[in-house]
């Protein structure tokens, strides 16, 4: 009974915790920054098409302050963000779709051909973390 019950507090999920998120490299202070954290692949890093675990959007005038992802569990997450300098709601891209924004992409993943993979910017989350995000603009 003892075994068994220290096998119930050994394998109890951790509590969630808190991700700090720090901006850099914002190219000018307007328009809006949209966060996404993950915790999956699906549609990362598309914030509008896919189902991002939690969505922040902040002025770009406050990009100077960390952002909160609260309550967020234990797990292999990542986090994506575009500034949409126009404040139109929506990520723009030119006609052939290279980004006309910035884009910033956690373990700062790099557009490429593409944007960045959901392996290339996930990490192991287990507690309180704060982050950078430096934002790529063409």
């Amino acid at each position: 009974m003892r075994i068994l019950l220290l096998a119930a507090l050994v394998a109890a999920p951790a509590a969630a915790e808190d991700l700090t998120v720090n901006l850099e490299s914002l190219r000018v202070p307007k328009g809006k920054i949209v966060l996404c954290l993950w915790n999956s692949a699906t549609k990362f890093p598309d914030c509008d098409a896919g189902q991002p675990a939690q969505r922040v959007t902040i002025d770009a005038a406050d990009a100077d302050k960390p952002v909160v992802f609260k309550d967020v569990p234990p797990g292999v997450i990542a986090v994506s963000a575009f500034h949409d300098e126009n404040g139109n709601g929506k990520f723009d891209t030119n006609f052939i779709g290279l980004p006309l924004e910035g884009t910033a992409a956690s373990n700062n993943a790099k557009p490429r051909m593409g944007p960045p993979s959901y392996k290339a910017a996930s990490f192991r989350f287990a507690s309180s973390t704060s982050i950078r995000l430096r934002f790529f603009y063409l």
